[in-house]
């Protein structure tokens, strides 16, 4: 692996800690089965697959145990993690470690209005920043350690603090559980650091509501064109019935 891959895809896994993207809501307009959540609990997946420039990928799966609860006005999605995977190629084997011990902060409890649209605010300015400033540390130990040189390493961790700026506060899109079936597609533009300016396009995909009106599977493309650079990924939301 090239060292300007090495830099891409140690960002890569460490933005695995993120949503790769924040669009306005999907189109919702049309007929929606009511938003009726089962108070049993279920199993909730997400998976994130990053592609990187010379075949390989990297892909983290989280899986956590989820109840719904009522509340006022709405609802509320509470859960714990319960395994993580991580599959990367051998060079980033440091970085996957990492991601493997990595506490969801702030993904749990969720509040959901009574359409099922998640309220924004899920994780709080301090904490977000907190984490990246994290991110952004462990990604710059990391690539030292790789005894690259440093103009490199500059370009490196130039690389991993625009690609955060791009990134949202909450790894949880508002409409997760009221998109409708069918293929959705959206795209905006980010600024960043120094006047640049990065473009981010968006595909979404739901095949089939439960019996309930959660999604069974959604899953969304990013394409995301950032400081000269193209990344491709997806991520895959799941939903199923039963406990661990």
């Amino acid at each position: 692996m090239s060292a300007r891959a090495c830099l891409l895809a140690g960002a890569a896994v460490l933005l695995t800690a993120l949503a790769p993207v924040e669009l306005a809501r999907a189109d919702v307009s049309g007929p929606q089965a009511r938003f009726a959540p089962p108070f049993e609990q279920l199993i909730l997946s997400r998976t994130v697959i990053r592609e990187l420039s010379d075949g390989k990928q990297i892909k983290v799966t989280r899986r956590y145990a989820v109840r719904f609860a009522p509340a006022e006005s709405g609802f509320l999605l509470d859960g714990k993690l319960v395994d993580v995977s991580v599959d990367v190629p051998p060079l980033l084997n440091g970085l996957a470690e990492v991601e493997r011990r990595r506490e969801d902060t702030g993904m749990f409890p969720v509040r959901i209005d009574s359409s099922g649209t998640i309220l924004a605010g899920q994780v709080s300015g301090q904490a977000d920043l907190r984490a990246r400033d994290e991110m952004t540390t462990r990604a710059t130990a990391v690539l030292a350690g790789t005894g690259m040189p440093s103009e490199n390493l500059q370009l490196g961790t130039r690389f991993v603090s625009q690609a955060l700026q791009a990134q949202p506060r909450s790894p949880w899109p508002v409409d997760l559980l009221r998109i409708p079936p069918g293929e959705h597609r959206q795209s905006r533009t980010v600024a960043l650091a120094g006047g640049a300016e990065g473009r981010i396009e968006v595909v979404t995909r739901v095949d089939t509501l439960l019996p309930c009106g959660l999604p069974s599977s959604i899953e969304r493309t990013v394409v995301t064109l950032l400081a000269g650079t193209r990344r491709v990924s997806r991520e895959i939301w799941t939903f199923q019935a039963g406990a661990l």
